[in-house]
């Protein structure tokens, strides 16, 4: 009997002193609070590694034009330097594959403000030029830019490997398949026994979705662009005998 009384003397006591710490606002009108959230974003997303190539750099330099190559067009003097040939301008990669597919793992290509979607693209760039180191009248180097966009991973537990080569030139083509073969070795080392699934000159759009998706998983990206298909545009009457024009690149990703 003793024994039962000390434990529902103590008992209340305890809640008592509980109480008692708590920071509770007595009041006979309500109450009015908030109550405040914060944190972080962490993005862990993958790098990617990019490159303008080398030899590409050394193939945009000293074109030598002469003057009775050009047509006259309207009051403009137009070369058509299709035998520039085309060259990868940019070209780049996924370091590693990431577990899932997922936002920020797409890349967005930008060449002077135009954002350059699947199959050929058009970009003008604003051409400086000069008589004897004086200044003359803006030209426009026109090219096409074609791009692929590249995707590999495990899908519903068979290995893909998508690129959007429909409409793309092959030189780019061959790029971007020689930036997926480490991934795709990769995939298959880690998958031996898994069925192998290809599907090339599929859409830009359907490279994107694989890297966002999921369902997908160990994927990794792959990117190439070429620039070709050049004219060179001048007034007629501020022919330069020196030019030059820069190619502004930035990639974002989504």
């Amino acid at each position: 009997m003793k024994k039962t009384l000390l434990a529902v003397l103590v008992l209340p006591a305890m809640f008592v002193a509980g109480t008692a710490n708590a920071t509770f606002i007595e009041s006979q009108n309500g109450f009015t609070g908030k109550l405040d959230f914060n944190g972080t974003v962490i993005n862990k997303a993958p790098n990617w590694a990019w490159e303008i190539p080398d030899a590409s750099v050394a193939k945009a330099k000293d074109w030598e034009l002469e003057l009775q190559q050009s047509n006259v067009v309207g009051s403009n003097n137009v070369w058509n330097l299709a035998n520039r040939g085309s060259f990868i301008a940019l070209h780049g990669y996924m370091v590693a594959a990431n577990p899932t597919g997922a936002a920020s793992l797409t890349p967005v290509v930008t060449m002077n403000g135009t954002t350059l979607v699947g199959g050929l693209n058009s970009v003008d760039l604003p051409v400086k030029g000069t008589v004897s180191g004086k200044a003359v009248a803006d030209g426009i180097l026109h090219m096409k830019v074609s791009t692929e966009l590249g995707a590999t991973g495990q899908v519903n537990g068979s290995l893909w490997h998508v690129s959007s080569n429909a409409l793309a030139w092959e030189t780019t083509s061959d790029a971007l398949q020689a930036l997926q073969g480490s991934a795709i070795a990769a995939l298959k080392a880690k998958y031996p026994r898994a069925a192998w699934n290809e599907s090339v000159g599929q859409t830009y759009v359907q490279a994107e979705e694989m890297l966002r998706a999921s369902y997908t998983t160990d994927v990794s990206g792959q990117f190439a662009a070429e620039v070709g298909a050049f004219t060179l545009t001048f007034p007629t009457a501020s022919i330069p005998d020196t030019w030059t024009a820069s190619l502004p690149i930035v990639v974002t990703m989504k």
